[in-house]
C-alpha cells in the first residue's frame, strides 16, 4: 500500500474514514490505497490521489518517508511537494470529509495508525533558512561533527568485513580547515550546532567547470527532501558563478544519493575510488548535471 503527505501552510492534509467502513471506520487517514496489478508504487499513488483527491501530482515521485509494517499490510508513506489543483474529497464513497491540520491538531485526532502523529509532526518542522558563505572558522566544528555524523550513518553499512572504520569530526574539522577556498550553502536555524542540519560544498576544478565536494544532511533529518533541495540551492550558486557543468561523486551503494541523482542529473558518468576515512577504498559513481 501507499499513502501520501501533503502540506500547505504549515498543516497536513489527512482523510476522515466513513463510520461504516470495515477497516478503520471514523478516523483520519492518508490518502493512498492498494498498489493494483501492473502498478509500481509511484502509479499507484499517482492515481490514488486523482481519485481521492482529484489532484494530480507533478514531481517524479513523493520523497520516502517511512515504511509502516503490520500483520496485515506494508504502508509506504511519501512526501509530495507538489501537485496540480485544489484538493476536495472525490472519493465520497470512502471518506465523510477531508482536512488540513497542523502539528498541535493532529494530537487531538483518532488516527488510523497511532504512528502518523510522530511521523506527521516530524514532516512538519520549519524548513530551515539557507546561507552561501566561505567555510570559516565559524564553520569548521559545526560542518564537521555534522560531516562526521552523515558519513557514520551512510558509509558504515557499506563496510562490512573491513576493518572497522571510525569517523572522527576531529579529522573532518581539518579536513574543512584546510580547504578554505571551497563555497558553503548550509541549512541551519542559526550558526548553532544543533540548528545545523545540512550543508553541501562545492568548488570550481577547471573553466566553467564545478565539483560538490560534499553534501550532507543530519540522519534524522533524513526523507523530508532536504538533500534534493540543496543539491538544488548549489546548482544555482555554480550558476551564478558562471559555471555551466557541476560534477558529484557518489559512493556505489549509497542508494539514497544514487537515486536522486539518477533523478537529477541522469545517467552516470565516470567512475574512481574513494578513501573513507582513510582505511576503505570504495568505488564511486560521477553524476554531471550540466547547467
Amino acid at each position: 500500500m501507499v499513502g501520501g503527505v501533503l502540506h500547505y501552510g504549515g498543516r497536513v492534509l489527512l482523510c476522515h474514514r466513513r463510520a461504516d467502513r470495515r477497516s478503520y471506520p471514523d478516523a483520519w487517514d492518508l490518502p493512498g490505497g492498494h498498489v493494483e496489478a501492473g502498478e509500481d508504487d509511484r502509479t499507484a499513488l499517482a492515481r490514488e490521489c486523482r481519485e481521492e483527491l482529484g489532484v494530480e501530482m507533478v514531481t517524479s515521485f513523493g520523497v520516502a518517508l517511512v515504511e509502516l509494517s503490520s500483520p496485515a499490510m506494508l504502508l509506504s508513506v511519501r512526501l509530495i511537494t507538489g501537485w496540480r489543483g485544489a484538493p476536495r474529497n472525490t472519493a465520497a464513497e470512502e471518506h465523510d470529509e477531508i482536512g488540513w491540520f497542523t502539528a498541535d491538531q493532529l494530537r487531538m485526532l483518532q488516527l488510523a495508525d497511532a504512528r502518523y502523529t510522530p511521523l506527521l509532526t516530524s514532516s512538519l518542522r520549519p524548513t530551515p533558512s539557507v546561507q552561501i558563505r566561505r567555510i570559516d572558522e565559524e564553520a569548521w566544528e559545526s560542518i564537521g561533527a555534522l560531516h562526521a555524523l552523515s558519513q557514520h550513518e551512510t558509509y558504515t553499512p557499506l563496510l562490512p568485513g573491513r576493518p572497522r572504520v571510525r569517523f572522527r569530526p576531529v579529522d573532518l574539522v581539518e579536513h574543512w580547515r584546510t580547504r578554505p577556498d571551497r563555497a558553503a550553502l548550509v541549512l541551519h536555524g542559526g550558526w548553532m550546532d544543533e540548528n545545523l542540519v545540512g550543508f553541501v560544498a562545492t568548488s570550481p576544478v577547471a573553466a566553467q567547470r564545478f565539483e560538490l565536494n560534499a553534501l550532507h544532511v543530519r540522519p534524522d533529518w533524513h526523507g523530508r527532501g532536504l538533500g534534493e533541495w540543496l543539491h538544488r540551492a548549489a546548482l544555482t550558486h555554480v550558476r551564478g558563478q558562471g559555471g555551466y557543468e557541476c560534477r558529484l561523486w557518489v559512493v556505489a551503494g549509497n542508494l539514497r544519493a544514487d537515486g536522486s541523482m539518477r533523478n537529477t542529473a541522469g545517467g552516470s558518468k565516470g567512475h574512481r575510488t574513494v578513501s573513507l576515512a582513510g582505511a576503505a577504498q570504495l568505488p564511486a559513481i560521477a553524476y554531471t548535471r550540466t547547467l
